[in-house]
C-alpha cells in the first residue's frame, strides 16, 4: 500500500509541474482550454465506447476479432478516456497513448488457425502387420 501511495504522490507532483511549465509556455488560459477539450474529448469517447462495443460484439460473434485483442483494446479506450477526463498533462499524454494503442489493437486482423488445418488434412495410409504375423509368414 505504500508502494501506491509513494506512486500517486510522485504522478501528483509530476502532474503539478508539468501543468505549471505548460501554463508558463502557453499561457494559464490555453491550458485551461486544454483541459476543457481533452475532458469532453475523453467525454465522448466514453460515450461513444458503448456503441463501439456492441459493434464489436457483432465481429466477435463472426470471427473477425480475436477475443483477447477485443477485451485490451476495449478496457485501452475505456482507461484512456477516463485519463482525458481527468484535468492535467501527464494523464492527457498518457490517455490519447492508450486511445492510439486501442485503434490499433481493436483493428488487428484476427490469428486465423484454419491455415494449418488445411496442411494437416492429409492422409497417410499405413499398413499395420503384427510381428506374429510376419513370423509364422517366413516359416
Amino acid at each position: 500500500m505504500k508502494v501506491i501511495k509513494s506512486f500517486l504522490w510522485v504522478y501528483l507532483i509530476l502532474e503539478i509541474l508539468a501543468m505549471v511549465y505548460m501554463s508558463d509556455r502557453i499561457g494559464f488560459m490555453w491550458a485551461f482550454v486544454e483541459v476543457i477539450v481533452s475532458a469532453c474529448i475523453g467525454t465522448l469517447v466514453l460515450l461513444n465506447t458503448k456503441m463501439g462495443i456492441l459493434e464489436a460484439l457483432n465481429g466477435l460473434s463472426a470471427p473477425q476479432i480475436d477475443p483477447s485483442n477485443f477485451v485490451r483494446g476495449n478496457f485501452a479506450k475505456v482507461f484512456g478516456a477516463l485519463l482525458l477526463i481527468l484535468p492535467g498533462v501527464l494523464s492527457d499524454i498518457l490517455g490519447l497513448v492508450l486511445l492510439i494503442n486501442a485503434y490499433f489493437i481493436l483493428r488487428s486482423k484476427p490469428r486465423d488457425f484454419h491455415k494449418n488445418q488445411s496442411q494437416k488434412d492429409e492422409i497417410i495410409d499405413v499398413e499395420v502387420e503384427e510381428a506374429g504375423e510376419r513370423y509364422e509368414q517366413t516359416k
